[in-house]
């Protein structure tokens, strides 16, 4: 992921022609694929510009921070939508059998994140420590 956003930061034009690809061995529970999947989508977007602050520090909220405003909330909250959606740019792909899990992890996070407050932040935050 490091590397991706490093791309798209330096050369914004080329994720027309670049292709990324995403494993992980373990995709028993699929936090870390779809964690990977969420912030390719999100610097894919037409809308998203590297050059724009609040587009990176939406990015780094996604991939770093357990609090989050309420507009880095709402984004999220549409973002994984389109996800569960399976409205992703047409260079993702996904492999149906990968998918029902992704979807299952989305669809978690967009439960914890419309009802967040204080302890779910702490859940957050123990759920990255177990499965880093």
């Amino acid at each position: 992921m490091k590397n991706a956003l490093l791309t798209a930061s330096s050369r914004p034009l080329a994720f027309e022609k670049i292709h990324l690809h995403l494993n992980d061995n373990n995709m028993n529970n699929g936090i870390t694929m779809a964690k990977n999947v969420l912030i390719v989508n999100i610097i894919l977007a037409k809308d998203f510009n590297p050059k724009n602050n609040e587009d990176l520090l939406y990015v780094l909220d996604v991939w770093f921070n357990a609090q989050w405003s309420e507009p880095t909330t709402q984004r999220f909250l549409k973002d994984v939508d389109h996800l569960l959606a399976d409205q992703w740019p047409k260079n993702i792909i996904l492999q149906s059998q990968d998918l029902l899990v992704l979807k299952d992890v989305w669809l978690h996070w967009k439960t914890v994140a419309s009802t967040m407050d204080s302890k779910t932040f702490y859940s957050i935050l123990e759920q990255r420590l177990v499965f880093k």
